[in-house]
């Protein structure tokens, strides 16, 4: 798929380097806001067998978008179906989940990230699935508005507190 000067493909294990840059964009920002949750990664950003993994799916896929004229990965989406265990109440469920979303600066504001929710999504209908999930931290208020702008509706929604308050 080319539109606006990028291609959408699998992720192939010849882009491992350009992921691992993305992968830390994204990381990196997480860091900031939440020191807490996210501590700075030992060298290299991400092991190779588990973006292999990914990447050879059957049940997950890392989509890339790649600039049409630099041939460079400016943006990833990681889509893969994890399920939840049944109980007494609920069955157990199989759903994809688009589990990482990050668009290189400067690629940000051209559609690019509108075109890997788009190919998450198509992955996700080829597998029979009628949706898709995703987390976002509640401090990402820019990756709120932009996934409800490519029609993503709270769910659910998990909150904490301090056990000292």
């Amino acid at each position: 798929m080319n539109l606006f000067g990028f291609d959408i493909r699998p992720a192939t294990t010849a882009d491992f380097p350009q992921l691992c840059r993305l992968f830390a964009e994204i990381d990196a920002l997480h860091r900031r806001a939440r020191p807490e949750l996210f501590r700075p990664p030992q060298e290299p950003i991400r092991d190779s067998g588990e973006i292999e993994q990914l990447i050879a799916g059957p049940d997950s896929a890392i989509l890339v978008a790649e600039d049409a004229t630099l041939r460079h990965v400016v943006g990833l989406a990681v889509v893969a179906i994890r399920e939840t265990p049944g109980t007494y109440h609920r069955p157990a469920q199989r759903f994809p989940e688009l589990d990482t979303l990050v668009v290189h600066k400067y690629a940000q504001r051209q559609g690019v990230g509108r075109m890997l929710v788009r190919a998450a999504r198509e992955w996700s209908a080829e597998r029979g699935f009628a949706s898709i999930e995703l987390t976002v931290h509640e401090f990402n208020a820019a990756a709120q508005a932009f996934y409800a702008a490519v029609g993503f509706r709270t769910a659910t929604r998990r909150l904490a507190a301090s056990v000292l308050s």
